[in-house]
């Protein structure tokens, strides 16, 4: 009967382990950072709050520096952040930065700014609904970035087998370069300047009335109608 107590006993705390929660309030920021392969999911709200799920949800640590919030593993558990699932709430935020395998997420419904950045490498992925007129992302070392909603005038810089899809955000201008490697897609209306340099792919929609394309040792561009 006594074995029966202890058997219970952990796995009622092996369940509290896999369910755990933190919620914790945070500072104002405007730039977010994610690491570590840890997925996030930011929701637009009018309050500024964390909410850390998973196995591993006391391990992730929350870094502020002038505007900037950087989440992480502990030391100790780098690059086991697939193990926990973090909710930011937050009413703006203008810059996201993906690296190490992390994974965030704006899906619930769109981040309204008038600029916005996004940076993604080392194999780290960026979705997001957004509203913007400048947008700014860059992308690189097998990373992705897929943007959609709206923006009056996009930039876009790949390299090393970085992927951006863009074709569900609707533009009115698209500057794009892309170098060794790696697949773009973008979609305006008035104007697209693109440009491969060794190598990659490059699918324009939107039929815009300006187009400039150029091949730089290798490469595809595709305008379609």
């Amino acid at each position: 009967m006594k074995m029966r107590y202890i058997l219970l006993f952990a796995v009622s705390m092996i369940v509290h382990s896999v369910h755990a929660q933190i919620k914790q309030s945070i500072n104002e920021f405007s730039v977010l950072e994610v690491t570590d392969r840890l997925w996030v999911s930011v929701v637009p709200s009018d309050r500024h709050e964390l909410e850390i799920n998973g196995e591993l949800a006391d391990k992730v640590e929350a870094v502020y520096s002038k505007g900037e919030l950087r989440l992480k593993m502990k030391a100790g558990y780098i690059m086991q952040g697939n193990q926990a699932n973090v909710v930011v709430y937050t009413p703006s935020l203008s810059s996201i930065v993906a690296k190490k395998g992390a994974e965030v997420n704006i899906e619930e419904s769109a981040i309204e700014e008038e600029a916005m950045s996004f940076i993604a490498s080392e194999g780290a992925k960026i979705r997001a609904m957004i509203k913007s007129v400048g947008v700014d992302a860059t992308v690189n070392t097998g990373a992705s970035i897929d943007l959609l909603g709206s923006a009056t005038k996009l930039n876009v810089r790949t390299t090393a087998g970085g992927n951006f899809y863009g074709k569900d955000l609707k533009t009115d201008i698209a500057y794009v370069r892309v170098n060794a490697g790696g697949k773009t897609e973008v979609n305006a209306s008035q104007s697209a300047d693109v440009e491969t340099r060794a190598g990659g792919t490059i699918d324009v929609y939107g039929n815009p009335k300006n187009k400039r394309d150029k091949k730089i040792a290798g490469g595809k561009i595709v305008f379609h109608k």
